[in-house]
């Protein structure tokens, strides 16, 4: 028995040791893991599509984050399943076997900035995570950032190349022009050399090194390329400190620079800077803010005008420039407003003068045709003439202070064609580059390049993808997704939206269902023709998986849907609700009285939203009519029953097969079919139009369908559970286990209690037996405290 009972306490505390290790485990190091299978697709082979997103293609396979998760969760290797990232077979996402994915990183894929997500170069895809660290009081460092990759087959995870404070740091990784991936990413709030207030850097990372370059120090504004994530080409703004005087000059400059560019000390670039007045070298050998110019990008355009002091930071004081330069007239200040495709777009205002003229500068005119000097050994472009630019430079708008929040179509050579624009006063308009400028006022007409496409209503812009825009139109908890043909020839490319005979045509933008994708995250995504969006809807708003939308035409699956067809679409879409709640359908209370059809508009949504034909049962009406007198409406009916059976399998003479939409077209939605997940799907329930992919973690899918059978379910009082039943799991074995270890402690106590209760038995003299005093012990500094006098001197004296 005794052995029995040290195998069993033995057990106890082996289980809280193994829970105490779990629990401390984190993953700051690389690690390894178990290969995933290839027996869907060669996994390292294929082209990459998509980079920079939340979800990417190579190959074979599609690579995603799991939906959206909290940088404070979870994230030991491992554990997460939300916010993982995954990948899904080309093969299964096609058949819309939507949950065959499988977990590729078991790593939150996280970033406070949704500008840049999953990037994959050869075999490894690399993305950023919260960190795992603990401090010296053991608490989880969830809000510092940590840059990582992984390699497709899961079998190898890399340490961190970079470790931020903060998780809202801008970063790309990308594929320098020497063929190696670098993290390129841009600090907000800096300090590097004891500044009493942080700076904006530049820095590039070379992943294979891990060194890291600071390629530009302290400046202004900067600009990734917003179209292609994959560019290593970033924009900026410096000011010109003039360090005579301490004070920024009226003007700035603008630079590029990309992230294989090495680093250019100040005197290799501007000579002997010593001898600059109020420059003081000491200061940045004892890493103190003052004399400090780290720049190694390339000068673009210079704001000097002529009659400013000429210092060594401007053109052409650069000694690897040899070409000279008509001064500007006034100095400029530069404003960026976007970059794309290899275009910037940016405002320029000359000193003392107001306005906001909008320019553009293509790479391929500004860096082209350059002269290449050996610096340290690299070879760096120089060349464009940053002060005949500014004359050169042609004026596309007057006013382009919005030009940020403009969409922009390119041409196949990468120069831009056309900026898409959401009017303040409703609308949405496409006005075409002309000559290098923008039309200036909207008009109708077959050669108009500036003219509606949208009329009236108020729109945020998403995205541009083939001949179409997505737009959202404010509703719901996050974005809609409404498309529209932008055409390249003017309005003849467009349905007519205009009123015909009397009657309004449909517009030539549609509404794509009721998508309601989270307005806090990445931008939806098209793969392969199939929407993937990180769904905000009432029932997902808690979780914020990936819906994936199938938009592929039923005429071509390579192509997508036409508008006449996802028309079609949202009125069988719309027809479900109608047939639940229209007058003519269930919610005709004369057809289908709510006495003798209990509970059955709920009951409908709720195998609508959740596809479980098992909750609605017989068991569950006995136990919602129990208690009610013979005489009392049913909680919920046969009737109900019979028409919940007949919603999961529709038939051609049911309400579900003699549909009739507003324009007298009839929808048999018995006819109306596709598999999802291996399964038969109506087009009467959700998972038709939109479905969960990915993996769904088992505390979340709990969640949701109890948020469902709250909101659709049949109330009812349930037996009263043991407070113990109530418990998790996991707070269940804590309870063992605690009272595991307090029974050991106490049956521990007890033994020492008897022990020394023995041992007392044995030392009691006998009579007329000489008592001993003990000996005393003082061994402490300033107290009397005699630590071996257990059982007291005061009873040793009462007892004298």
């Amino acid at each position: 028995m005794s052995k029995r009972f040290t195998k069993i306490i033995c057990g106890t505390l082996s289980a809280v040791v193994v829970c105490g290790v779990l629990a401390a485990a984190g993953c700051d190091s690389s690690v390894s893991d178990k290969p995933l299978s290839s027996d869907k697709g060669e996994i390292f082979t294929g082209d990459v599509v998509s980079n920079g997103g939340f979800a990417v293609e190579k190959g074979n396979y599609i690579y995603f984050i799991n939906g959206i998760q909290g940088n404070s969760a979870n994230n030991d290797y491992g554990k997460p399943v939300r916010g993982a990232i995954y990948r899904i077979a080309k093969s299964d996402y096609s058949a819309k076997n939507y949950l065959s994915a499988e977990c590729v990183v078991p790593l939150i894929a996280y970033s406070g900035k949704h500008t840049a997500g999953l990037y994959i170069y050869g075999d490894e895809i690399y993305y950023s995570t919260p960190s795992t660290v603990k401090n010296a009081d053991g608490e989880v460092q969830y809000k510092q950032l940590e840059m990582r990759s992984t390699k497709l087959d899961r079998t190898a995870t890399s340490a961190h190349y970079a470790r931020f404070e903060n998780s809202d740091v801008d970063f790309r990784y990308v594929k320098g022009g020497d063929g190696k991936i670098y993290l390129l990413y841009v600090m907000t709030d800096e300090k590097l050399y004891n500044e009493t207030t942080g700076v904006k850097n530049i820095h590039s990372v070379d992943i294979s090194t891990g060194t890291d370059k600071l390629l530009a120090y302290n400046i202004d504004a900067y600009l990734f390329d917003s179209y292609d994530l994959e560019s290593d080409r970033l924009y900026y703004t410096m000011n010109v400190y003039d360090y005579s005087i301490a004070e920024n000059t009226s003007y700035n400059q603008i630079y590029t620079v990309t992230a294989d560019a090495p680093e250019v000390a100040p005197e290799d670039r501007y000579g002997d800077l010593t001898t600059l007045s109020g420059w003081d070298k000491g200061n940045e050998e004892e890493k103190k803010a003052g004399s400090i110019y780290k720049n190694s990008g390339t000068l673009v355009f210079d704001g000097a005008g002529k009659l400013d002091k000429k210092l060594p930071f401007n053109y052409p004081a650069n000694k690897n420039v040899t070409v000279e330069a008509t001064n500007n007239g006034l100095a400029y200040k530069y404003t960026l407003k976007t970059y794309g495709n290899g275009n910037l777009l940016y405002l320029r205002t000359a000193s003392g003068e107001s306005g906001n003229e909008l320019y553009i500068l293509n790479d391929g005119d500004a860096l082209s045709d350059v002269n290449k000097t050996a610096i340290d050994g690299a070879a760096y472009k120089t060349g464009f003439n940053p002060v005949d630019g500014n004359a050169s430079a042609v004026r596309a708008m007057d006013d382009g202070t919005k030009a940020d929040t403009y969409k922009y179509v390119f041409e196949a050579n990468g120069r831009l064609s056309a900026a898409i624009i959401s009017e303040t006063g409703g609308g949405i308009t496409m006005n075409k580059l002309v000559d290098g400028k923008f039309g200036k006022n909207i008009s109708i007409g077959a050669n108009a390049n500036y003219y509606t496409i949208v009329p009236e209503v108020s729109a945020g812009l998403l995205f541009v993808q083939g001949e179409y825009l997505y737009y959202s139109v404010s509703g719901g908890n996050g974005y809609s997704v409404n498309r529209v043909k932008y055409g390249e020839s003017g309005p003849a490319d467009y349905e007519p939206w205009m009123p015909s005979e009397g009657e309004n045509s449909y517009p030539a933008a549609v509404k794509i269902l009721d998508i309601d994708a989270n307005n806090d995250w990445y931008l939806p995504e098209i793969i392969q023709n199939q929407l993937l969006f990180p769904c905000a809807s009432s029932d997902m708003a808690t979780y914020n998986y990936i819906m994936a939308c199938d938009l592929r035409s039923p005429a071509d699956s390579s192509k997508m849907m036409s508008d006449s067809e996802i028309r079609k679409l949202n009125e069988t879409f719309e027809g479900v609700d109608k047939i639940i709640s229209g007058d003519k359908y269930y919610g005709n209370t004369t057809a289908y009285p709510e006495a003798k059809y209990a509970n059955l508009k709920n009951a409908l949504k709720y195998a609508f939203y959740s596809g479980d034909n098992t909750y609605y049962n017989a068991e569950l009406q006995a136990k919602v009519n129990k208690d009610l007198e013979a005489d009392a409406n049913r909680v919920l009916s046969d009737e109900t029953l019979k028409e919940i059976a007949k919603f999961f399998a529709p038939a051609t003479d049911s309400v579900w097969g003699k549909y009739e939409t507003a324009n007298g077209d009839k929808i048999d939605y018995s006819k109306l079919s596709t598999t999802v997940n291996g399964k038969t799907i109506y087009a009467n329930m959700r998972d038709y139009y939109y479905s969960i992919i990915g993996s769904v973690a088992e505390g979340d899918a709990k969640g949701r369908v109890d948020y469902l059978q709250s909101e659709y379910g049949i109330p009812y009082t349930e037996e009263t559970a043991s407070w113990f039943d109530s418990l998790s799991l996991a707070a269940k074995i804590a309870f063992i286990v605690g009272v595991s270890l307090g029974g050991l402690i106490v049956v521990a106590g007890v033994a020492v209690g008897i022990v020394i209760l023995v041992r007392r038995g044995k030392k009691k003299p006998q009579d007329g037996a000489v008592k001993r005093r003990r000996i005393k012990v003082d061994t402490t500094d300033d107290h009397s405290i005699d630590v071996y006098n257990v059982d007291g001197e005061a009873k040793e004296k009462k007892e004298e």
